[in-house]
C-alpha cells in the first residue's frame, strides 16, 4: 500500500504543478487583455482637438490680456 500512496502523492503533485501553470498562464492572458482594453479605452476616450485657426488662435490671445482699468476717483472740491 505504500507504494500505491507513494504513486497517488507523485501523481498529484503533478497534477497541482499542470494547475499552477495553467492558472499562471490564464493570470498572464488575462493581465495581457486587461493592458490593451485599457489602452483601447484611453484611445477612444480621448477627444481630438480640432486645430485653430490663426483666427481663432487670436481672438483668444486678445480675450486674454488685461486691459488697464482706469480707477474712478472722485476730485475732491
Amino acid at each position: 500500500m505504500a507504494d500505491d500512496d507513494a504513486a497517488r502523492i507523485e501523481k498529484l503533485e503533478g497534477e497541482i504543478a499542470r494547475l499552477r501553470r495553467l492558472v499562471a498562464d490564464y493570470a498572464a492572458e488575462a493581465a495581457s487583455l486587461r493592458q490593451s482594453d485599457q489602452a483601447r479605452a484611453r484611445q477612444n476616450k480621448v477627444p481630438k482637438v480640432p486645430r485653430l485657426s490663426n483666427e481663432e488662435t487670436d481672438f483668444a490671445l486678445s480675450m486674454g490680456k488685461k486691459t488697464p482699468r482706469l480707477s474712478p476717483r472722485r476730485k475732491s472740491a
